[in-house]
């Protein structure tokens, strides 16, 4: 197992105490508050603090059973802090009602993080967020408000007024939350990417307005902000520079950017940052990278970030003496529910430390191979240290440094026990001690395969000979009476005993299987005491808590087929154990591998129906929303017909829509011209009384570039005189972002903008549409306001667990259709999988051997949407579903919509169950997430 992120991240946890040591040597700040603040880094509880932290939404894990799973994670990759957004429209996608529960109660996530006591939340509530969001977080209503988002105009009364329903609730959760409540919450940042174009300047009183509501109620932990990379911008609304102020002024950056299809290359240096007289924070800082429709998939975005980078990045960014640092993103997470913006698929995984399916195998660490160059160079270092400057090392010829790495150097590093590190070549892991006071320490320097030379030096002259009590190849000397040690890296681990130190030294590959994890309960400072008692342990998948209780340490972890051995860390007063030569207690934990087996979801007894009623011509449309909205609301909106027919003026704000225009036709009729927008990838057909109007070139199946389409079908065969009717069938991508204030991307439209009918007025064609049944009032509320589109099978509920599928027709998505259309699938399975075990499960679709289909499907499982399928754009083919949205012991319903859009129809290649690798773990059970089950729905059509 490979943790990823871990050497570098422990790293930069235990620099907090050395390299702030050497630099800040200002008292306890003047504000009030259990955090305070410098313009150095924040204080809490009196206490420097360096925050590590990185960014994990709980809205895309959809199972909060495991929220407290990531937070394990993460602490145990040595982060002290989760920062995080929270989508407003999930919360608000109904205008006035504001819902915090079930899948969406930030309070519970707030919970978790509380219940593991060493790790704080830096919040990020928007209102705008960004994050690769539909609206970038901002809900579909806001289209119909007057105004630019995200500004105060008109007049106080648009999108800020708009806002502050949400922002009220939001900031009662806050204070409740925050750590002067006992709570984690120890930051909370203000907006985010406030950038401005076409005209626009900085309001400062809009930001003010959300930091006055917050205030008043009762949140008194610091405020942040962070602006986007612009070194000429830097320091806008940082601290003492007037209204819409903050506390923390911060920036992002990704500097090695998003190409995932040559994720080896690295551009230019030129980190861009720029600070005012505080102290660096870096907010969203690169952990990976996003992936889009028609890309290359997010195994290829992990290599973007890997090791080297890691080690590069986050150190350079010590050395901009960044105090806040958190990583985007730590744990990307499933786009399900389409809560994702149209230029992102299903998955959000981001190629993270942590992957989607929750696991931590991934590979995050490169070959050893400088930013410019691969080359190896040696050099020496001169420092200045409490003795004097030093030049190092002094035993040894050079140090190396490989290209594309980085090293941190310590000095004046204090372990305990009076023991001082004067200089150290490799990374310093952790320190701890031994149950008899000694100190005990552990570094680690490069890759083995390098066989770099590190040496080691202490300020104590009183050590004693030091003795080798494993492995051997050390070399022990003095430097003005001052012990060194040097040693070239290796895959077997030495130990050295001296008087008052015994010294672990690893190398980097090995370093990953080791873990600092604090005993909780043993503080009464939670989430911020770096110095806080903690074990040192190696062995395990995972290593998640440690917990002191009398003179007992309860260890919970996962297993794999290893020895575990406590190296440090175990209090005096434990209970008595057998220990090694050097003092460890060592045990194991049996591993026993699990039976899986799964159902073959090709062969289970598929029922369907028609899913495109729509197209038949004795199908009744009276009940749908008419499109009789004269002008509208949408002030950026072009519009080009007689009545609006863009689908959030009715609160149509996501998946399928549906369009039928009414009129009487002549017979003369030779063409249609219509231009329609449903964002990135979106397909659409068009139909005249239930048929294609031009055969192969009626339909749009989507790519990875164009957002809006202008089409011109020819009426081949000539329409029969009378009544006839236009059918739409648009695939809404989601709501684009709004990344600079003063743009019209957010107000771009879903729907119809523009038509004409040969030999006819716009006028002469009544439309009526459709979306989700009820729009913003939906009816879903377990699942929220997205979960859901507008095709039939949709809108009576039939995705949801326990449809009324006894009349179907019996057919497999795998058989299809030989004809466009749309078909509505449904099959129930039932698992009896191992407890005691994290076994990973996707759902993997195939194209099969037909590279010319133009279909796509959507995936329920249990009523959740946590798939689109679109096989002529891609890439994603394999969709990670959590336990707790299936049901590992008992029946599960999935559902999937096949949209066939070749004129002689499509199949499905393939659907799989498959398992990724089994982890025996002793997390609890996820319970079965709680959403509605399948019952009539009144008023549907």
């Amino acid at each position: 197992m490979r943790f990823p992120s871990l050497s570098s991240l422990a790293a930069l946890s235990a620099l907090a105490s050395s390299c702030l040591g050497l630099v800040i040597r200002e008292t306890i700040p003047p504000n009030s508050g259990v955090v305070t603040f410098d313009k150095h880094s924040l204080f809490v509880r009196g206490e420097r603090v360096i925050l590590y932290a990185g960014e994990y939404h709980p809205f895309r894990q959809a199972v909060p059973d495991l929220w407290l799973d990531i937070f394990q994670k993460m602490r145990a990759m040595s982060y002290t802090t989760a920062s995080f957004y929270v989508d407003w429209f999930l919360l608000e996608g109904e205008q006035g009602v504001f819902r915090a529960d079930g899948v969406f109660d930030i309070a519970n996530f707030i919970d978790m993080a509380k219940q593991l006591e060493s790790i704080s939340l830096l919040w990020r509530p928007g209102p705008y967020i960004n994050g690769e969001t539909a609206g970038g977080g901002m809900p579909g209503w806001i289209r119909r408000v007057p105004g630019a988002p995200r500004t105060m105009q008109p007049d106080n009364k648009g999108f800020q007024n708009a806002s502050l329903n949400y922002w009220t609730n939001i900031c009662k959760i806050l204070a409740d939350g925050k750590i002067d409540n006992g709570g984690p919450v120890i930051m909370v940042q203000i907006e985010n990417e406030y950038v401005f174009t076409n005209g626009y300047t900085y309001q400062p009183e809009y930001l003010q307005k959300y930091e006055d509501v917050c205030r008043l109620a009762g949140v008194v932990v610091p405020f942040s902000y962070n602006d986007i990379t612009r070194p000429a911008a830097a320091g806008q609304f940082a601290y003492g520079k007037g209204v819409g102020s903050v506390e923390v002024y911060g920036q992002d950056s990704y500097p090695l950017g998003f190409g995932c299809g040559d994720p080896s290359y690295w551009p230019p240096p030129g980190y861009g940052l720029g600070f005012p007289e505080n102290y660096a924070t870096l907010h969203a800082y690169q952990g990976g990278a996003i992936d889009g429709w028609g890309g290359y998939g997010y195994d290829q975005c992990a290599i973007v970030v890997d090791g080297s980078a890691e080690r590069l990045l986050y150190l350079t960014a010590v050395e901009f003496v960044t105090t806040v640092q958190s990583i985007y993103m730590t744990y990307g997470g499933t786009n399900w529910g389409n809560l994702g913006q149209p230029y992102g698929y299903t998955s959000y995984d981001y190629g993270a430390a942590i992957a989607e399916n929750r696991t931590i195998t991934r590979e995050k660490y490169g070959a050893a191979a400088d930013y410019t160059s691969y080359n190896q160079v040696s050099y020496n270092l001169t420092v200045p240290t409490s003795l004097g400057n030093i030049t190092f090392p002094q035993t040894i010829l050079q140090l190396v440094l490989n290209g594309r790495d980085a090293k941190l150097h310590h000095v004046d590093y204090s372990i305990g026990n009076n023991v001082s590190i004067w200089y150290s070549s490799p990374d310093i892991f952790a320190y701890s001690a031994d149950q008899s006071g000694k100190s005990v320490l552990v570094v680690y320097g490069g890759y083995a395969a390098n066989s770099e030379p590190q040496e080691l030096a202490f300020i104590n002259t009183n050590l004693a000979k030091p003795t080798v009590v494993e492995a051997n190849n050390v070399t022990f000397s003095k430097v003005k009476d001052h012990p060194v040690m040097s040693w070239t890296d290796s895959p077997t681990r030495r130990v050295v005993n001296y008087a008052k130190a015994l010294v672990y030294i690893l190398d980097r590959d090995s370093a990953v299987n080791y873990w600092r994890i604090q005993l909780s309960n043993s503080t009464a400072r939670p989430y911020t005491n770096p110095n806080a008692p903690s074990i040192i342990i190696t062995g395990g998948q995972l290593i998640r808590t440690a917990k002191l209780s009398g003179r007992s340490v309860s260890i919970m972890g996962d297993v794999k087929p290893i020895a575990f051995e406590i190296i440090a860390g175990m209090p005096k007063n434990l209970m008595a154990f057998a220990k090694t030569s050097t003092g460890t207690i060592t045990f194991n934990v049996t591993y026993t591998a699990p039976t899986v087996s799964l159902p073959n979801l090709n062969t289970l007894d598929w029922k369907y129906i028609d899913d495109f009623p729509e197209l038949q011509l004795s199908y009744d449309d009276s009940k749908w929303p008419k499109a009789n909205i004269i002008h509208s609301p949408n002030d950026e909106f072009d519009q080009g017909t007689p009545t609006s027919l863009s689908a959030s003026d009715y609160g149509l704000n996501t998946d399928s829509l549906i369009y039928r225009g009414h009129f009487n036709a002549t017979g003369n009729e030779t063409f249609f011209a219509i231009d329609t927008a449903g964002g990135l990838a979106f397909p659409t057909q068009c139909f005249f009384n239930g048929h294609y109007i031009g055969g192969n070139t009626s339909y749009w199946a989507g790519n990875a570039y164009d957002i809006n389409r202008s089409d011109n079908y020819s009426i081949v065969t000539p329409l029969k005189p009378g009544p006839a009717v236009i059918t739409m069938l648009i695939d809404h991508m989601g709501m684009d972002e709004q990344p600079h204030v003063g743009n019209v991307q957010f107000k771009l439209i879903r729907g119809i903008s523009h038509y004409q009918l040969d030999g006819h007025n716009q006028s002469d064609i009544t439309w009526v549409l459709t979306g989700n049944l009820g729009g913003e009032k939906y009816y879903d509320k377990s699942r929220g306001p997205l979960n859901e589109g507008g095709v039939y099978a949709e809108r009576h509920g039939y995705h949801l667990p326990k449809a009324p599928t006894s009349s179907w027709a019996s057919g497999k998505p795998t058989d299809g259709l030989t004809q466009v259309g749309n078909r509505f699938y449904y099959a129930t399975f039932d698992l009896d999988l191992p407890e005691g075990y994290d076994i990973p499960l996707s759902v993997v679709f195939s194209n099969g051997d037909n590279a010319n289909s133009y279909y796509r499907v959507r995936m329920f499982i249990n009523g959740w949407n946590f798939g689109k399928y679109v096989p002529n754009v891609g890439p994603q083919t394999n969709f990670p579903v959590p336990e707790g949205i299936l049901n590992y012991r008992g029946t599960n319903y999935i559902a999937l919509g096949l949209w066939a859009m070749n004129p002689d129809g499509d199949a499905l290649g393939s659907i799989d169950l498959v398992a990724g690798q089994p982890i025996q773990w002793g997390y609890k059970t996820p319970a079965l997430v709680n959403g509605t089950d399948y019952e009539p729905r009144a008023g549907v059509y």
